[in-house]
């Protein structure tokens, strides 16, 4: 998978890769508007520069019978959101949308059906479930952590390993799909056509002015020596907090080492290859409570409790006129008085039309002898995205052979239009940082515990960190008592 390129390996990459999606996208568009005839999709991808077995590779076409293929989305608004649309209208000479139109055009065309976007929210997919009633041949669900128990235990979706594709194909996120199987089922499908894992993943942007001016040590060696660790991250951080303004009040007017929210003790602990929760023959185990997790324990609290370096957002004393914590949060990196801010790459995104020069880097490791670095996708506000086969479909095989040959050609070219346009094109200002950017998808982490959210566990640590609770043997075991009941 070009993701998981090794960094000795990205010299050219990069540019290569520029090339290849543009050949890709530009191909499909061609098609799209030059021939009355259905497409060969096959054909137009490896031409497109893929290997010689990408024309094997392809899911088989078949007729579908010129009907609606109807896809939920959960409602979503601004132009920023556009990623999780399964369909557009139209062309906007946006690299993204077009990608996104021209191939769901050729799809409609090869395999004789409409690609219908059904925009509604989460709860009335789920309603239309429990009625019984045929509205979606599949659902693009969020707000995994809650309704993924629900769809579950009310048995709404089917198993997806049961409907007849190979889900080992590389379009798929095994890493991802592999961790929360439950009992050996998977009832939602992480894929090259749901971005909303990357794009929700948690990484570190820094401000380049601040650490040449205050550090002067580059971090991306550090990253690319396995040498990035908890301690250097916060020994950057420790020169960096000043009281501009001189009135002795530590605020959102003065400069920090970091301001980020709470869920910044999930991704630390994740970053340093922390387990909430195994599955072991069947039984849940909370690996929280055994060594060296408590090791980590309390350094994510020696790093976010320590206001010379970090302040936590939701609990940030606000100054002059600022009214809302994280609005401020977001300006004081905007202005360039923050060297670390915790961001999902949505909020990355964001930042493409600020004037200081920022970077990317990943969660730091525990210490130098951990082998990789550990990304912790955002799991309660906008949560990865995956998709559902409600058990309201009655030939679910069938839409299931839709979504793989839908999947397989996203590979082609949404993906590359994502990660070539959206992210590396028009967000990431450097060659290092699109590199990084490589390393923080590499090992994306869906811990079971933190997914299924049992025993209200997503939100210990956070809650911990708001305020400033170092007891987490007692929090663990107010949980352990809600599980084993």
């Amino acid at each position: 998978n070009e993701r998981a390129l090794l960094p000795t390996q990205k010299q050219g990459w990069l540019i290569m890769k520029k090339l290849i999606s543009i050949l890709i996208t530009l191909s499909f568009i061609l098609a799209s508007c030059s021939s009355d005839e259905p497409e060969d999709l096959t054909d137009s991808g490896e031409s497109a520069g893929s290997d010689s077995s990408a024309a094997d590779e392809a899911p088989e076409a078949f007729d579908y019978g010129g009907e609606d293929f109807r896809i939920g989305v959960n409602i979503r608004d601004g132009a920023l959101n556009s990623i999780y649309l399964v369909d557009t209208e139209s062309e906007t000479a946006e690299t993204y949308n077009d990608a996104l139109y021209a191939r769901n055009r050729n799809i409609e065309e090869v395999y004789n059906l409409n690609i219908v976007s059904v925009n509604n929210t989460v709860e009335a997919f789920l309603t239309s479930i429990m009625a019984g009633s045929d509205d979606y041949e599949a659902f693009q669900l969020e707000y995994l952590s809650t309704n993924m128990n629900r769809c579950i235990s009310d048995q709404m979706v089917y198993d997806l390993k049961t409907l007849g594709v190979d889900l080992s194909s590389e379009w798929y996120d095994h890493n991802a799909n592999s961790q929360i199987e439950l009992e050996g089922k998977l009832y939602c499908l992480f894929s090259d056509m749901t971005l909303g894992l990357y794009d929700s993943s948690i990484c570190l942007a820094f401000n380049k002015g601040l650490m040449n001016e205050y550090v002067g040590e580059d971090p991306y060696e550090l990253v690319k020596n396995g040498e990035w660790t908890v301690d250097k991250f916060n020994e950057m951080m420790t020169d960096v907090t000043l009281d501009l303004n001189g009135d002795s009040v530590m605020d959102s007017l003065d400069q920090w080492g970091s301001v980020s929210g709470a869920t910044t003790a999930n991704a630390l602990y994740i970053g340093f290859g922390g387990k909430f929760s195994s599955v072991e023959n069947g039984n849940y185990v909370m690996d929280i409570i055994a060594k060296p997790n408590a090791d980590y324990l309390d350094k994510i609290f020696d790093v976010m409790y320590n206001k010379s370096n970090f302040q936590i957002t939701e609990t940030m004393r606000l100054g002059g006129s600022d009214t809302d914590v994280w609005q401020a949060s977001s300006r004081i990196f905007d202005e360039g008085r923050m060297l670390f801010r915790s961001s999902m790459i949505q909020d990355v995104r964001s930042k493409r039309a600020i004037e200081e020069d920022f970077g990317l880097l990943p969660y730091p490791k525990f210490d130098i002898s951990q082998d990789k670095y550990y990304t912790y996708p955002h799991m309660s506000v906008w949560q990865p995205n995956a998709m559902v086969i409600p058990v309201t479909e009655s030939e679910p095989e069938q839409v299931m052979r839709v979504l793989d040959a839908i999947t397989y050609y996203s590979s082609k070219t949404t993906i590359p239009a994502y990660y070539d346009n959206v992210l590396t094109g028009k967000t990431i200002r450097d060659d290092d940082s699109a590199e990084m950017l490589d390393v923080i998808f590499e090992n994306i982490v869906l811990d079971f515990g933190l997914f299924y959210n049992i025993g209200e566990i997503l939100t210990l640590l956070p809650n911990m960190a708001k305020s400033e609770n170092r007891d987490y043997i007692s929090q663990i075991e107010t949980r352990r008592n809600t599980i084993q009941a």
